[in-house]
């Protein structure tokens, strides 16, 4: 992938979390879809007022020193669900920090053109 179509990836995150934030986001979660054939995806759950709970699902990590990176950026690993979690704040996701984060974490699931099949993202009523 060119460095524009990994652009359009993380302005794609940022455009969803602005209509997440504007909805009664309380009340919706969100789905982020990068790859329907490998069942890689971000889901989003308010926790509190100020907190956003992130899932990032995928293929179990196997590769040690990945595991290691995501831990230090703050991931709690899904050592054999393939569930990722990590709370982030809603300044997060206003400034655009949240969406470069997510964007960088996806990354860590190594897919390649072939494998990234972007239908969209949802927003849903709880």
């Amino acid at each position: 992938m060119d460095f524009e179509d990994l652009k359009s990836i993380e302005l794609t995150i940022q455009q969803m979390f602005n209509e997440f934030l504007n909805v009664d986001h309380e009340n919706h979660f969100f789905q982020y879809y990068i790859s329907k054939t490998k069942n890689v995806y971000i889901k989003g759950i308010t926790k509190d007022k100020n907190t956003i709970q992130l899932e990032m699902h995928g293929p179990i990590i196997s590769n040690a020193d990945i595991a290691r990176l995501l831990r230090n950026y703050g991931w709690e690993i899904g050592e054999s669900s393939g569930t990722n979690i990590i709370n982030s704040t809603m300044q997060e996701f206003k400034n655009g920090n949240a969406a470069l984060f997510i964007f960088q974490s996806l990354r860590a699931y190594d897919l390649s053109y072939d494998d990234i099949n972007f239908e969209g993202y949802e927003i849903k009523t709880l």
